[in-house]
């Protein structure tokens, strides 16, 4: 598949994981009218936001990425939104401009994650809000059966190469009180699987990891994964389970 479509997909998925954690955090604030998302990829959270009741004052939505081609694909999904190309550490637009600015599995890949949110504050006006919805911490990651924790393992050292902080999830509540917000909530996202995966979720998954760890093992090495992840008992009984933290706070 084409990068775009693979990214936008798995952003998707990614959406579906924090939609309930996005309903529980948006039902604990209020007057939120102007919505910014740093590092907002293609589109998939901003495009799967809850309406707000704010008679005569509409939200508006702003999106800022890195990815020219993210961009687009945001655009074109999302045309009453506002997208722009910027860097989380450096965030261009004025002070106290929003009442609202979140991210969405991204301070694991920003080089300065305390300053993105500093920068995320800066924006916000006084008595808005901040939220990280979603930071993994694959220190705790549990794969199974047995033969897949080596591919967790590699997963890892992929993502610490790629310039990820692969456990900045236990770091996350720290961050979020050195940036000095206040009434600060942070949790981590459930793991209730009351349904089994999909094909193309599977698919999915295999695919998002075989891009990180493909020059990590041979051919033979990555069939034998292959074969255990898609082995024939993978939906009743394989596990793969990342704790994924969120917390938001108060400017």
């Amino acid at each position: 598949m084409k990068r775009n479509v693979v990214w936008h997909l798995r952003f998707s998925q990614q959406a579906r994981w924090t939609a309930d954690l996005r309903r529980y955090v948006f039902s604990q604030i209020s007057n939120v009218h102007d919505i910014l998302e740093v590092g907002c990829g293609t589109g998939a959270v901003l495009s799967d936001l809850p309406d707000f009741d704010a008679p005569g004052s509409p939200v508006r939505l702003t999106g800022l990425d890195l990815d020219p081609d993210f961009l687009q694909t945001a655009s074109a999904g999302l045309p009453g939104a506002r997208f722009v190309l910027g860097d989380a550490h450096i965030l261009p637009f004025s002070t106290s401009s929003f009442d609202l600015a979140f991210t969405h599995y991204l301070l694991l890949w920003v080089k300065n994650p305390l300053g993105a949110l500093q920068e995320c504050r800066r924006v916000v006006r006084p008595g808005g809000w901040v939220a990280a919805f979603a930071e993994p911490d694959y220190g705790g990651r549990i794969d199974y059966p047995a033969g897949l924790t080596i591919l967790g393992e590699a997963q890892e050292k992929s993502l610490q190469r790629q310039g990820a902080e692969p456990r900045l999830g236990r770091q996350l509540k720290a961050l979020f009180h050195q940036a000095g917000f206040k009434e600060i909530e942070c949790g981590v996202i459930g793991a209730q699987w009351q349904s089994q995966p999909t094909s193309q979720e599977l698919d999915l998954e295999w695919e998002v990891a075989l891009m990180d760890v493909q020059d990590d093992f041979s051919q033979a090495e990555i069939s034998a994964f292959r074969e255990l992840y898609f082995g024939p008992n993978n939906d009743a009984e394989n596990i793969l389970f990342v704790p994924t933290f969120y917390a938001f706070g108060q400017v």
